[in-house]
């Protein structure tokens, strides 16, 4: 088994979120190993529409960013995705 990491991301819109976990949601039901993905925390600024998540899983971030690159209009998450502990919600830009 895969050891377990914990991920951080910001999102420009709720719906970003949805779709990434939908798509990675396919990404996991097909696999033969066991892999998942957990959402530990969500937190949307109001009143803008910023949604930043903390996800825990035993899918490597490599793979996480292929799943997220996947997702109309999911840049920032893309561009965000981080270790938790390395998390500064600023942009790089790839």
């Amino acid at each position: 088994m895969r050891e377990t990491i914990r991920l951080k991301f910001r999102a420009e819109c709720q719906t970003d979120v949805f779709e990434f976990l939908g798509a990675v949601q396919a990404v996991c039901r097909g696999s033969e190993f066991y892999e998942w993905v957990r959402v530990t925390e969500w937190v949307t600024s109001l009143p803008y529409s910023d949604a930043v998540v903390t996800i825990a899983t035993n899918l490597p971030l490599w793979k996480i960013r292929n799943v997220m690159v996947t997702v109309l209009d999911g840049h920032v998450m893309v561009e965000t995705l981080r270790l938790e502990a390395e998390y500064t919600g600023e942009r790089t830009y790839v």
